[in-house]
């Protein structure tokens, strides 16, 4: 009957495509199926002709179903993988940022994760927390900034391409409220296609400190706690170097304690000492705080006075005879007084260096020792006698 024939079409359908089995199940039960019903066709007597037809349609049918089939089972399988690659990678991701989160918490180096667009920090680890003080969100710190400004705007400069991180230095403010120096690495990495910039630092401070104290050895007399020969010629050329710039003129004072040998035979180097001691304190209280006094010798002390004509530093240097005269030492028999010599020259507006203005000021320095010593003479002074001599 037709609703023979209508069963015997559909049937294989219905195994191919509503059976949740097997490629190889559905496969063999729709086939199955098939040469069931037209085996009950067969034996119905039915015409060769129409048997041979119902064979084809059937062969075209189930051919057709096999290729649908086998593209749904392909894109299942596609789908499936795809799903499973896309758990494993998200989850590889997952253990990735485990582990580094993990490995930056056990850094014993200070490290910051902090938002490149706007210094926002993201992260801390523990020797970041152990070296500010506190955790930043409990200090109330929310951005590099709040740390300290001068490392901001060499972090956020950072590119992305560069192949090493950059290397600087910097303060950072902890929890206590000191600052600390610290040496800083910096590199530009993505965290979730955003970029951040990781931040190491170590803490240099004790390194700072022991180099200024080198510094400062350096470049400091000893004795007098004025700068010596060293520190005074560099800070003098820094000083001329700017007062060349804004077209100023200064002034140079060469000192030199008189019969200071003497001094040192008779009294003893305790009392020389002393002298030398007394001298300084009173440069300091008779000078400007920005003027430069330099220990350039045994018993020489050189004055860079900034801003100064030759009126005004002759002025000063009476002062520091004057003062020098009043000074009074208890010697090992009697009382001791001192006096100085002092010559006075004019650094140019336009002199490059200190060396022309050491050379007459040196002069002047003679000429007042020539003169009968505690006394102050110019190098116009001095020029004018050794044209007289």
């Amino acid at each position: 009957t037709n609703t023979a024939v209508f069963v015997t079409l559909m049937l294989p359908a219905v195994y191919w495509l509503l059976l949740p089995a097997r490629f190889r199940s559905v496969a063999t039960a729709g086939i199955s199926g098939s040469a069931v019903m037209l085996a009950s066709y067969v034996s119905g007597r039915s015409e060769a002709f129409t048997i041979l037809g119902l064979l084809l349609v059937m062969l075209i049918l189930n051919g057709a179903l096999a290729l649908a089939v086998v593209r749904s089972n392909r894109l299942s399988r596609l789908e499936w993988a795809a799903r499973e690659s896309e758990r494993r990678a998200k989850q590889e991701l997952a253990d990735s940022r485990h582990a580094l989160q993990r490995m930056l918490m056990c850094v014993p180096v200070p490290l910051l994760i902090v938002s490149k667009d706007d210094g926002r920090l993201v992260h801390a680890n523990e020797a970041a927390v152990e070296f500010l003080g506190d955790h930043p969100d409990d200090m109330g710190l929310r951005f590099l900034s709040d740390l300290r400004a001068d490392l901001s705007k060499p972090v956020r400069s950072l590119a992305a391409e560069e192949d090493a991180p950059q290397r600087f230095e910097g303060t950072i403010r902890v929890a206590d409220g000191t600052t600390r120096d610290v040496l800083v690495a910096a590199r530009v990495l993505k965290i979730d296609g955003v970029e951040n910039v990781l931040v190491a630092g170590v803490d240099i401070t004790d390194r700072k400190l022991l180099e200024r104290r080198l510094e400062h050895l350096a470049t400091t007399d000893s004795l007098t706690g004025l700068a010596n020969r060293a520190g005074f010629f560099a800070a003098a050329e820094r000083e001329i170097a700017a007062t060349r710039r804004s077209n100023e003129h200064a002034a140079l004072l060469m000192v030199d304690m008189d019969h200071f040998k003497e001094i040192n035979d008779t009294y003893g180097h305790e009392t020389g000492d002393a002298v030398l001691r007394s001298f300084a304190r009173l440069c300091r209280r008779l000078l400007r705080s920005h003027d430069i006094i330099g220990r350039i010798g045994g018993e020489e002390f050189a004055i860079l006075l900034p801003r100064m004509d030759m009126a005004g530093a002759r002025g000063r240097a009476e002062r520091l005879r004057s003062g020098a005269e009043k000074l009074r030492f208890r010697g090992r028999a009697a009382e001791l007084c001192v006096t100085a010599s002092i010559g006075v020259a004019q650094v140019g507006a336009g002199e490059k260096g200190l060396a022309g203005a050491l050379s007459r000021a040196d002069r002047a320095l003679y000429s007042a020792k020539r003169a009968g010593r505690n006394r102050v003479a110019s190098a116009q002074e001095a020029l004018h006698l050794s044209e007289v001599a």
